[in-house]
């Protein structure tokens, strides 16, 4: 059933995520900045119960993300160092006294399943590296807790038409760039030196 299988593991936690809001000032916090690669990434749980087509192709009304919120889907690779600036390290098995990473994914992605019970999920379809449309199924990712916390990827034979309640999908953005305050310090100054060189050149 699975044709690739890479397992994750949780160390240490990340000051590098935050919440933010898709909508500015709504307080909803659904949106996941991550500030080492300048990525947004929106909760799974605003696409779970969609199928990978259904967003890929922005067909169910209210759930276009990929056309009017510039969106796109993560890579495998994307989702990877996600899990990874999260302190969710590769080829280990943690166990449940060392879930801070795996709590802090659930807190800022979604919990997609179990989410009152004490082994939550979260769970998402992501695109390979390379895109091949030709392919009937998309990567899978899960992050799982039980006495042990791993997080894997496979290939599931799940056909990109259908869908599930546990399963959303791993949409990702590039952050609004915004200037840091000593860049426009600089910006400002260098205006001010521009118009004191045109008063100069008047006055001569």
């Amino acid at each position: 059933m699975a044709v690739i299988a890479l397992i994750f593991t949780a160390t240490t936690a990340s000051a590098t995520l935050s919440s933010l809001d898709l909508v500015t000032g709504s307080g909803a916090g659904d949106i996941t900045f991550d500030s080492q690669t300048g990525l947004e990434w929106l909760d799974l749980t605003k696409t779970a119960g969609l199928s990978y087509n259904e967003i890929k192709n922005g067909t169910v009304t209210g759930f276009d993300f990929i056309a009017n919120d510039g969106f796109r889907f993560a890579t495998v690779s994307d989702v990877s160092t996600l899990f990874s600036n999260a302190g969710v390290t590769v080829f280990n098995t943690e166990s449940a006294t060392s879930l801070a990473p795996f709590q802090l994914l659930f807190g800022l992605m979604g919990c997609t399943g179990n989410c009152s019970l004490s082994q939550p999920f979260l769970r998402g379809y992501a695109d390979f590296d390379v895109f091949n449309s030709s392919l009937s199924a998309a990567p899978f990712f899960q992050l799982n807790t039980s006495t042990t916390a791993k997080a894997d990827i496979t290939i599931l034979n799940i056909p990109k038409t259908s869908f599930t309640s546990s399963i959303g999908s791993f949409l990702v953005r590039n952050s609004a760039e915004v200037p840091e305050p000593s860049s426009i310090i600089l910006f400002g100054v260098g205006l001010l030196g521009l118009a004191g060189i045109r008063r100069r050149s008047k006055a001569a």
